[in-house]
C-alpha cells in the first residue's frame, strides 16, 4: 500500500511486483507458507490492494526469476516452474487485475538444440492450467533467444510479446527493431494495450582487468531523454498504434521522474 500511494502521488502507472511478496509460496521445506494459505491469510489487506487498484488504476506485472523456465529437457524444472507461475498468475486475478497484467518469463536456455527446444516451449505453453495461459506473456532476450524466434513462439501460441528494445538491440539477426516491434504489438489481444520495455545501455561498464569496455547488457541507471525522444518521433512517423513503455533502468522510479523533466525541458514536439 505504501507502494501505491507512493506511487499515486508521483503519476505513476507501471508496477512489477515483486516475486518475494509472497514469500516461499512453493517451496516444499515450508508447507505452512502455501501460496493458498498465504492468500486466505492475508484476505483483509488483498482485498485493500484490490480495492485501491480499483481507484487508482495500476498497470501490474511479475517477472519471475531466471530459473521459472518452460525451455528445460528436465520435467522437474518445468513442473516447480508451472507452480511458480501459477500462484503469481492467481495473484493478479486475486486482485481482478484486467486482461493487461501479465506474469512474464524469458524462453530460457537453448541446451545446444535450438529448434528442439523452441519445439519443447510451444509444447509446455500449450500445455499450462488456464489461469497461467491467460496472464503469460514472453520477452525477447540479449542472449539466446531474440525477438525473432520470440515472435514465433507468440504467434504459435497466441501469447502476448514484449518487446525489449534494449535486448533487440544486443541479440538479433538483422532484423529490424520497428518490423519486429510492430510484429509484438500485433500479439496483443484486441483492446488491450501492448507494452514494451526500454533501456540505456551502461556505455561506461569496463573490464577491471583490461580496462576495455564492458558489455552493452548492462543497464543504465537512468535513461538517454534524447534517444527516447528520436524513438518515439519515430513510432509517430511508422504510425504504430499506442503502447506502454515500463523503463528497465537502475535508479527505477528516479529514472522516470527525471526523464519527465528532461523532457519537459525541450518538450519534443512528438509528445503532448
Amino acid at each position: 500500500m505504501d507502494v501505491l500511494r507512493y506511487m499515486e502521488q508521483n503519476n505513476l502507472r507501471i508496477y512489477r511486483m515483486p516475486s518475494e511478496f509472497c514469500p516461499y509460496p512453493t517451496h516444499p521445506d515450508y508447507p505452512e507458507l502455501n501460496w493458498k494459505k498465504q492468500f486466505k491469510e492475508a484476505k483483509g489487506e488483498l482485498d485493500a490492494l484490490r480495492d485501491h487498484l480499483k481507484e487508482y488504476p495500476v498497470r501490474l506485472s511479475f517477472h519471475p526469476s531466471q530459473f521459472v523456465l518452460l525451455s528445460s529437457p528436465n520435467q522437474e524444472i518445468t513442473r516447480r516452474s508451472v507452480h511458480e507461475l501459477r500462484w503469481q498468475a492467481e495473484m493478479l486475478d486475486r486482485l481482478e487485475c484486467p486482461e493487461e497484467a501479465r506474469v512474464l518469463i524469458h524462453l530460457g536456455g537453448v541446451y545446444g538444440e535450438r529448434e528442439k527446444t523452441k519445439q519443447r516451449i510451444i509444447r509446455n505453453i500449450q500445455k499450462l492450467p488456464k489461469v497461467v495461459k491467460n496472464r503469460l506473456a514472453l520477452e525477447n532476450d540479449d542472449v539466446s533467444w531474440g525477438a525473432r524466434d520470440t515472435l514465433d513462439v507468440c504467434r504459435e501460441t497466441q501469447t502476448p510479446m514484449i518487446f525489449d528494445f534494449h535486448h533487440h538491440a544486443c541479440l538479433n539477426g538483422g532484423e529490424s527493431w520497428d518490423k519486429m516491434l510492430r510484429g509484438a504489438l500485433k500479439t496483443w489481444p484486441k483492446g488491450v494495450r501492448p507494452k514494451t520495455h526500454l533501456s540505456s545501455p551502461k556505455l561506461m561498464a569496463r573490464d577491471e582487468k583490461t580496462l576495455q569496455p564492458g558489455p552493452i547488457r548492462a543497464h543504465s541507471d537512468y535513461i538517454d531523454p534524447w534517444m527516447f525522444s528520436r524513438l518515439m518521433q519515430r513510432c509517430e512517423e511508422l504510425g504504430l498504434p499506442p503502447f506502454d513503455i515500463m523503463l528497465e533502468a537502475k535508479a527505477k522510479d528516479l529514472a522516470v521522474i527525471r526523464l519527465r523533466e528532461q523532457l519537459d525541458s525541450f518538450k519534443p514536439h512528438v509528445l503532448p
